[in-house]
């Protein structure tokens, strides 16, 4: 497909969504200015359509001929606001003409200018894994292979040795429609605006507390986090759920100073959409819920448990699909995280079985190699660990914040923002004491830019200290925005048009010419395993990695060839350089899996890749 039309597909999903929102806030009677209005009803709209989708997929009617429809119909149903928001749009553009503008904001809003263009451009190109393109490893081991496997099959698919389709994933399912009618340039497309809308959020929460300056600031400290950069346009979700959990805070402050039903309610929508976001999310809309019961006892007057009952309700609605759907669209158990377990479910009679055991010694192994411990030490030591070694979490962070949050203790606190520092602290523990990868921190992050923006304002509250400021922040934008420009640089003569998608996918994507292999002599219903290999997203058929498969009692061959069959695998897709290297290491299961090679039948080799049948 066409990459202007894969565009123009995720453009259309993302103003449907954005469509279907106006009218539900105008519905509510929600009045905002216009940044802020775009943010809320995006994040309406995204709960909508993922609501929608997931009834879609529940009764097998994931076609492109109904995401169509039910993307006309978001655009049918709030084309008059998108009318009023144009013109409103046409308005404000030509005020900014007249807009003044200081040398610090002006160095700023033309750094992100630059950036956001750059991003818009490298979004037209491809995802793949390879440094230095649009490295999206998450996105096509899981975030789109998901969906994209739910549509070949028209709806849920029982994936059970898949962890990550079996949790909730409400933003996948909205990547479902940009799939069906685009592609996976189409998820970039719609995930790059979706992103750009959640600037805009920040911004407006920011706007809060500051003014227009040093809410610029904000955004700009946020931006010069590389990690958060890296996922701009990509099909990871974690800003996504800063998004909603920014719109949540937000929504959350306004019903504190105005008691207004629609802002709790709209506070329960994004909470229940970071729920179904990511399983991190469960923490940010738990800890907010505690915020909002403490606001509601804490008032004088007693606000009255009415208010809380709309939280809830509101909530429970947007991620309660979510929260079933292993129950009821994927036959398993009530575990709504399966095969995740935790304690707690055992009070509620949802205990632990074979699977649930193993991939929690898996996901336990992983998450213990992020970091470097959990003592009060490191701790302690925890904002400068993540700033100078953040190869450790999987991730970089801005040393703006660290500049510039430990001002905030020498500062006028406010009370609104103590309770985002706090929100934001809070949830930076459970981090701690979690999975330590940046990536689960995002929302943490963006709130801590508007502290650390706050921090600047009133600590250089002289003009000369605050152009020092402001140009330290701009320096570092500059840097880090080149991490970004050289990180995804690869992808411009792909996406200018220079190179074909196939010939840079073939350069910078391993499996690449694998996939196109099976896509093109597998029969249909062939299912692959990939041992010591991975991002099976361009493989048009069913994909298992062999890292989630529990091959635990397999001692020979034949007991793990048993296994395979088991899983109805038909074909094994292996990197022979991988092996060898295991092999040296001693891995138990190596052995075995050469052992298996040596009497299938090749089919197709790439440089370290293997496809083998079996017999």
């Amino acid at each position: 497909m066409i990459p202007l039309i894969e565009a123009l597909a995720g453009i259309a999903i993302f103003a449907s969504c954005l469509a279907v929102g106006l009218r539900a806030i105008r519905f509510l009677k929600v009045k905002t200015d216009g940044i802020t209005s775009i943010a809320l009803a995006l994040g309406a709209g995204l709960a909508i359509h993922a609501f929608a989708s997931f009834f879609i997929l529940l009764f097998n009617q994931a076609t492109p001929a109904v995401y169509a429809l039910l993307a006309a119909i978001g655009l049918a149903i709030g084309h008059k606001d998108i009318a009023r928001l144009f013109h409103a749009a046409s308005k404000n553009a030509r005020a900014l003409g007249s807009l003044k503008l200081d040398g610090s904001e002006k160095a700023l809003a033309i750094l992100l200018l630059l950036l956001l263009v750059f991003q818009a451009i490298v979004v037209l190109a491809p995802p793949t894994t390879a440094a230095g393109g649009p490295q999206d490893f998450d996105s096509l081991n899981y975030h789109l292979l998901i969906p994209k496997t739910y549509l070949r099959h028209g709806g849920f698919v029982a994936m059970d040795w898949f962890p990550q389709a079996n949790w909730p994933h409400a933003m996948e399912s909205v990547y479902a429609e940009a799939l069906s009618l685009g592609g996976a340039i189409a998820v970039r497309v719609f995930s790059l605006l979706v992103s750009i809308v959640f600037a805009g959020a920040l911004f407006a929460l920011a706007r809060r507390l500051l003014d227009r300056k040093h809410a610029l600031l904000a955004v700009a400290i946020f931006a010069s986090i590389p990690t958060a950069e890296f996922f701009f346009g990509s099909g990871y979700v974690d800003l996504h759920l800063a998004f909603f959990v920014v719109l949540a805070v937000y929504a959350f402050l306004e019903w504190r100073k105005t008691n207004g039903v629609a802002w709790i309610g709209l506070a329960g929508v994004f909470a229940g959409m970071a729920a179904a976001t990511k399983i991190i999310g469960f923490a940010y809309a738990a800890l907010l819920t505690l915020f909002v019961l403490y606001s509601l006892f804490a008032s004088k007057p007693y606000r009255g448990a009415n208010a809380f009952a709309w939280f809830a309700l509101a909530g429970l609605i947007v991620v309660a699909p979510w929260l079933s759907h292993n129950a009821f669209a994927l036959d398993h158990n009530s575990n709504a995280f399966w095969p995740l377990h935790y304690p707690v479910f055992d009070v509620f009679g949802v205990h632990s079985d074979a699977a649930s055991d193993y991939f929690n010694r898996v996901w336990t192994s992983y998450s213990s190699g992020a970091g470097f411990g959990q003592s009060t030490i490191e701790l302690i030591l925890s904002p400068l660990r993540v700033t100078f070694s953040g190869s450790k979490f999987n991730g970089l962070v801005s040393p703006l914040l660290l500049a510039f949050l430990p001002l905030y203790l020498f500062v006028r606190r406010e009370k609104e923002l103590s309770l985002i520092a706090l929100f934001a602290v809070l949830n930076a523990l459970v981090w701690f004491y979690s999975a330590q990868e940046i990536r689960f921190i995002v929302p943490v992050l963006a709130l801590l830019s508007i502290v650390a923006a706050y921090s600047v304002k009133e600590f250089f509250n002289t003009p000369k200290s605050s152009k020092i400021a402001f140009a330290l922040a701009s320096l570092v934008l500059l840097l880090t925005a080149g991490v970004t420009v050289a990180y995804k640089s690869a992808a411009l003569p792909v996406a200018l048009g220079f190179e074909s998608q196939e010939s840079f996918l073939n350069r910078t994507h391993a499996t690449y010419g694998v996939c196109e292999y099976v896509n093109a002599n597998l029969p249909k219903d062939a299912r692959i395993v990939f041992y010591a290999t991975e991002t099976g997203y361009y493989c048009d058929r069913d994909v298992y990695y062999a890292t989630f498969i529990d091959f635990n009692g397999a001692s020979t061959s034949v007991q793990l060839r048993g296994k395979l069959r088991a899983l109805n695998t038909t074909h094994l897709l292996v990197n022979e350089k991988t092996v060898g290297e295991l092999l040296d290491k001693g891995e138990k299961l190596a052995p075995l899996f050469s052992a298996v090679e040596s009497s299938a039948t090749p089919l197709y080799k790439q440089g370290d890749l293997t496809l083998y049948e079996l017999n």
